[in-house]
């Protein structure tokens, strides 16, 4: 048994270690930076290719992942077989993926100049997808340090790059979004470059290139997942793609479509925190529901938690958002504030739809989340539809808070359905008390003539002291399934 716990602690302690600082770095760190170099108008452009390439990078990935991790980690004599009849599918789904590509461009018929650096983005997105697909072997395989490491080679190239850059003034590499895409498809080829040929030394290949029986068995199998991330990837970045499509081309859109993603900034480093805990927290629900167990607690643990995070960084952004916006940017800061503020009640949906999905995927409810996923797309893009020709970037943000919320009710409807939480618990109570505290602290300390810059000292001190009594209360939860006595 502490074995087990000292494996587990120290592959979580490790993977987040590397994963935060790296991707919280980049995210909050370096990307602000470039941005602030190539302006809202320049960023709005590249962001908007850069999320639709994005959104159909499932393509790639046809729901392989999740299937085959499950294969080769219970299957792991598979692996060299598995290795070498993925290489030529995978090139085959990357040239579809490069079609794709040009259909949705001309659909949504964007500009022609963004085709060329949606492309590029293309390459960056599918050589990073498929980097993620190889080191489904090393996990499978049991080297998860490695695996954490390789992860991340490529934000870590990227910052000694572009810090080389700042630093002895050459920033004419990244004059505008097509230098920055060339560069990012640069460092995406090396980085799955390095990990190819890990990978290959680790694994080796065997058996026939060519396996139509088994490409057409795995990608039935995978298509549910699929549908998944497809429907997801959708509502978390339809926005960006129907901004360029719903308002008229020009630099006032670009600049409209660079300020929302600027504001979108503090979800993309919530999202690099809810991946890692996703991860952690997936195997341990499903032990539960394996083992019969009653998950409920562990539900609300998990809400207490992770909630915690997103619902503090959400009052934050809701009452106090223009300290962190001078912090990160120079240029539009109050409507780049009023925009955060405008998502802040979505990312307290989110960080609920997240746990839910996570649950009612460890209880294997995949058709449920389909479901959902496709009604909150269609709820956000009828309100996209309706807000963004007449309010812009606050109207995306708006229609991004009604997904949310529209897919964080139906999910937790569904997990209450299927009895994975229960509202009458006392765990209920203290974690909506917590919540509740989260969001309101720092509009009570605003109203109180307190300076927000301590808001955002104060509240994220708080989530230091209790987040990590809150992690182990979820790991004792786990390992008192595998250990009952």
């Amino acid at each position: 048994m502490l074995k087990i716990k000292d494996g587990f602690i120290g592959y979580a302690a490790f993977s987040g270690l590397v994963h935060l600082s790296i991707k919280l770095g980049w995210v909050l760190g370096m990307e602000p930076a470039v941005q602030r170099h190539l302006g809202s108008e320049e960023w709005g452009r590249f962001f908007s290719a850069y999320s639709l390439a994005g959104m159909l990078l499932v393509i790639i990935d046809a729901g392989l992942s999740i299937h085959l991790t499950r294969v080769l980690s219970t299957q792991p004599e598979s692996m060299p077989k598995t290795f070498k009849q993925q290489l030529v599918l995978k090139l085959a789904l990357f040239a579809l993926y490069g079609l794709c590509l040009w259909a949705g461009h001309a659909l949504l018929q964007w500009p022609d100049d963004q085709l060329l650096l949606l492309m590029l983005l293309g390459v960056f997105q599918g050589f990073l997808s498929w980097n993620g697909f190889l080191r489904i072997f090393l996990a499978a395989k049991g080297k998860f340090r490695g695996e954490a490491i390789l992860a991340n080679v490529d934000k870590f190239t990227l910052l000694l790059a572009l810090g080389l850059a700042f630093g002895f003034g050459a920033e004419n590499l990244i004059q505008n979004g097509l230098y920055y895409s060339a560069l990012l498809a640069a460092v995406a080829f090396i980085s799955w470059t390095i990990t190819f040929w890990i990978v290959f030394a680790q694994i080796g290949i065997s058996g026939q290139w060519f396996a139509l029986s088994d490409w057409i068995s795995w990608l039935k199998k995978g298509l549910p997942y699929a549908l998944l991330t497809l429907m997801m990837g959708m509502y978390l970045r339809l926005e960006l793609v129907w901004m360029r499509t719903f308002l008229p081309d020009g630099s006032e859109t670009d600049q409209a479509m660079g300020m929302y993603a600027a504001a979108w900034r503090p979800l993309e480093a919530f999202f690099q925190f809810s991946a890692l805990f996703s991860i952690i927290v997936l195997p341990m629900a499903a032990r539960w529901l394996h083992h019969k167990k009653d998950v409920s607690t562990l539900w609300w643990t998990v809400v207490s938690s992770m909630g915690l995070m997103a619902w503090a960084l959400a009052g934050l952004l809701w009452w106090a958002p223009l300290p962190l916006t001078s912090a990160l940017y120079r240029s539009d800061l109050i409507p780049t504030a009023q925009i955060m503020s405008a998502l802040a009640p979505g990312l307290m949906g989110l960080s609920l739809s997240l746990i839910a999905g996570t649950f009612l995927t460890a209880a294997g409810k995949i058709r449920v989340l389909i479901a959902v996923a496709l009604l909150t797309c269609c709820v956000q893009f009828a309100a996209d539809w309706f807000w963004i020709p007449t309010n812009h970037g606050i109207g995306a943000a708006w229609a991004f808070s009604l997904g949310q919320w529209v897919s964080a009710l139906s999910l937790m409807g569904a997990a209450y359905r299927f009895n994975l939480i229960q509202f009458r618990q006392s765990a209920a109570l203290r974690t909506t008390f917590l919540l509740v505290f989260c969001i309101s602290f720092p509009a009570i300390f605003v109203a109180l003539n307190g300076d927000p810059k301590w808001a955002w000292i104060l509240l994220p001190l708080f989530i230091g002291i209790a987040a990590p009594a809150l992690m182990w209360s979820i790991w004792k939860h786990s390992t008192d399934v595998l250990n009952p006595d």
